[in-house]
Formats: C-alpha cells, structure tokens, sequence
C-alpha cells in the first residue's frame, strides 16, 4: 500500500482515537466526581466505563500500528527530500497533535484520581484503626476509650503564668 493510501486511512482511525479520548477524558473527570462523593456505585460504573474504553482504544492502536508498522508519524508525512506530503499531510499532523494532548490530559487526570484514591484510602485505614482501638495516642492524656490516662499530670493544673 502507498503512503498515500496510508494517509488516508489513517485519518479516520486517528480521528477515532481522538474521539475516545475525550470520552476517557469525561469518564476520568465522572470517575473523580464519584471518587468525592465516595459514591461505590458510581465510582464502579465509572470504573467499569473506563475499562471499556482503554480497551477500546488499546485495539484502535494495535490497528494503527499496524497499518503504519514501525513507520513514525514524522515519516508518513514527509516524503524522503524531507517536503510535506500533501492534502492530508497537514490534517494528520494536525490531528495527531491534538490527540498527542488528549493522552496527556487523560494520563494527568488518571494520576490525580489515583491520588485522590491514595489519600481516601489511608483516611478510611487510619478511621479503621481508630474504630478497632489499633492506633497508637499520641498524648499520654487520654486512653482509646476516651479516659484519663494514669500518671498523666497527676499534680493537678499547672501556673502558666508567674505572678510578680
């Protein structure tokens, strides 16, 4: 198949990336959503949606690989003296580009709910520690039950202030 013809297949399945791409971009921003609410059923069709869609995109780009092999995307739009291949040569940079920045979007919004799941987790195991009486004071005032520790300040209140 020519580089043309290439080209031109190329421009529809890019432009499929592109579109699942920003429907991964609005599933990670629902899954966020529902990882604040601590929503378990939105944050598991969120989740579920997102699976499809990776996959979804994982097959577009087995099929863009190969349909271009090891060809880079530099080297479909550029004839060998380095010129650039006209019509679609332009519209395929141009959407690739674009595409280029919806995964840098999508992986930046998948790392900022990972975060937010991180830090949700460890509040919910230091809640959980507390609940079983696990966790360790950090005074010696008072107990897990919420008593008086004994030996704690046992002279009674303490001067703060020195009268003069």
């Amino acid at each position: 198949m020519n580089e043309s013809a290439v080209r031109e297949k190329l421009l529809p399945l890019v432009d499929e990336l592109i579109r699942l791409e920003e429907l991964l971009i609005r599933c990670l921003e629902a899954e966020k959503d529902a990882l604040l609410l601590a929503d378990l059923t939105l944050i598991q069709d969120a989740s579920a949606s997102k699976q499809q869609l990776i996959e979804s995109l994982a097959q577009l780009e087995a099929r863009r690989v190969r349909l271009v092999g090891s060809a880079t995307m530099r080297e479909i739009v550029l004839d060998p003296s380095g010129e650039l291949l006209p019509p679609t040569r332009a519209e395929l940079e141009s959407r690739w580009e674009n595409l280029r920045q919806l995964v840098s979007i999508a992986v930046d919004k998948n790392r900022s709910n990972q975060q937010l799941l991180s830090s949700s987790m460890k509040h919910i195991e230091n809640m959980k520690r507390n609940i079983l009486g696990e966790s360790v004071p950090k005074s010696g005032t008072y107990s897990a039950q919420g008593s008086k520790v004994a030996g704690s300040n046992q002279q009674g209140a303490r001067k703060i202030i020195k009268e003069v």
